[in-house]
């Protein structure tokens, strides 16, 4: 009974299809194309003699028996059907989690002596208030009340998304948002930054809206649903709470209200999200795309000589990596290269310029986790490779009316690599997407590949990580 329970309910996840939305891109949506086909069969029996007569049933049997076979089949699609709603609304009960349960405690006497006076509570805290103000501020697109605390590639990607979301008079109305539980997943420690990832679960009602093109609409009541968010910070004590506090952690003066590309302080210039006054929001990750397992060496060669060179971890790479392929796919669509210019080399952007499709507009893009890979050493530079899970739709206007190059929302792969000169970091700029890296002066025309300053070239690993390779399916 256990097996035919598993297969049915097999095939039914098979068929399957989630497209919530939200900030960070809900469930982002998994869509599973299949065909059907039929086939005939001929049966061929030879003469089987038994006192002189067949063995065949008569009709009324045949019938009574297929009757009977769908009925069960009905019936246990309904079991099926109602046990895995259920399953939905109450995802703490699920068995089949897609990380691996920790056998010790996730927060560990090595992480807390890096982090003195770590309190769980009052980091719980933070995690609630920085859940419930991300969630009105991807309704209201408008980030300038959490731009203080979340990094730079969360900004960004939020960012070209409402983008999007404007093109196609799209609102996401979030309401009835409840925490229902929070647990730390993971802690870590690398090089001089502390990574923490908690599994919230919530529900919420979800109403993805497009006035103008009703049928993008989608809504979704008391969505039940678990993310790991992902925090990180400098180790070492915190004295400030960027969360309750809209002063400036270095000097006090009050910080801007209308937050911006940069949260810097017009007092100090102190820059708010670089993980050296509390914890920074550096990554948000669905359940089905999170990864608990290492698949690459901490303690490798080239990573360790990185740290010693410079303040990096694999964590802050990722936000680095998420933010130039979300730019990556929006030059793409657009047929705007220059959009990319100062994330890529010339080679890169040379190859992003032959592309000649029509321009498109996603109806949704979201990233679902950006895995560091490994890093390699060659011809006197770095590399550091990538792996990046999307889920979009591509669709095209015209005439305001909405034509669909993808029939539903998909989840595809990419790769890119960020590449630098061997030897100690030269850059100048703490903002690796504002900032030139060679003078440090802000960015006047962020699609230009020279700094309007000292006119060095911006677009080149031998001051900073640069786009050296990148692909998408």
């Amino acid at each position: 009974m256990k097996l035919i329970l598993k297969m049915f309910l097999f095939a039914f996840l098979i068929y399957s299809t989630q497209a919530f939305s939200r900030a960070g891109g809900g469930g982002g949506g998994s869509s599973h194309s299949s065909s059907s086909s039929s086939h005939s069969s001929s049966h061929s029996s030879s003469s089987h003699r038994s006192s002189g007569h067949g063995t065949q049933a008569p009709p009324w049997v045949v019938k009574i028996v297929v009757g009977i076979v769908i009925c069960v089949v009905l019936f246990f699609i309904i079991v099926i059907t109602k046990a895995i709603i259920y399953s939905k609304k109450h995802p703490e009960l699920s068995e089949n989690k897609s990380r691996k349960q920790n056998s010790g405690p996730v927060i560990t006497e090595a992480f807390t002596k890096a982090n003195p006076g770590f309190d769980k509570d009052a980091f719980k805290t933070k995690v609630k208030t920085a859940f419930l103000a991300i969630q009105n501020a991807w309704q209201e697109q408008d980030l300038s009340k959490v731009r203080n605390w979340i990094s730079d590639g969360v900004y960004q990607r939020f960012c070209l998304q409402f983008d999007m979301m404007k093109q196609l008079g799209q609102t996401n109305r979030l309401s009835n948002i409840s925490i229902t539980k929070t647990e730390f997943v993971k802690a870590a420690i690398e090089g001089n930054y502390s990574i923490l990832t908690v599994a919230i679960y919530f529900k919420m009602n979800d109403q993805f809206i497009s006035e103008k093109l009703p049928e993008l609409n989608e809504n979704y009541i008391a969505e039940h649903a678990m993310e790991y968010w992902t925090f990180i910070k400098k180790s070492g004590a915190i004295d400030k709470n960027l969360y309750s506090d809209n002063s400036c952690p270095n000097c006090g003066n009050e910080l801007n209200k209308n937050g911006g590309e940069v949260s810097k302080c017009p007092s100090c210039e102190t820059i708010t999200y670089l993980g050296d006054y509390d914890w920074v929001l550096s990554e948000i990750t669905q359940e089905d795309d999170y990864e608990d397992d290492i698949d690459y060496d901490p303690n490798e060669e080239h990573l360790l000589t990185l740290r010693n060179n410079e303040d990096v971890c694999t964590q802050t790479m990722e936000d680095k990596a998420a933010n130039a392929f979300i730019h990556y796919l929006f030059a793409s669509a657009w047929n705007k290269p220059e959009y990319f210019n100062r994330f890529g080399t010339d080679e890169v952007v040379a190859e992003l310029q032959k592309e000649s499709d029509e321009p498109y507009i996603y109806n949704r893009m979201y990233v679902n986790r950006v895995t560091f890979s490994d890093c390699v050493f060659e011809k006197q530079m770095y590399h550091m490779n990538f792996t990046v899970v999307y889920t979009s739709q591509r669709v095209r206007l015209a005439n305001n009316k909405v034509k669909k190059l993808d029939d539903d929302i998909e989840t595809r792969w990419g790769e890119i690599t960020l590449s630098r000169k061997e030897g100690k970091a030269h850059t100048k700029s703490k903002l690796w997407s504002y900032e030139c890296s060679h003078c440090g002066a802000p960015h006047k025309d962020s699609t230009s590949t020279s700094c309007s300053y000292c006119n060095q070239k911006i677009n080149t690993p031998e001051f900073d990580w640069i786009v050296t390779s990148i692909n998408k399916a």
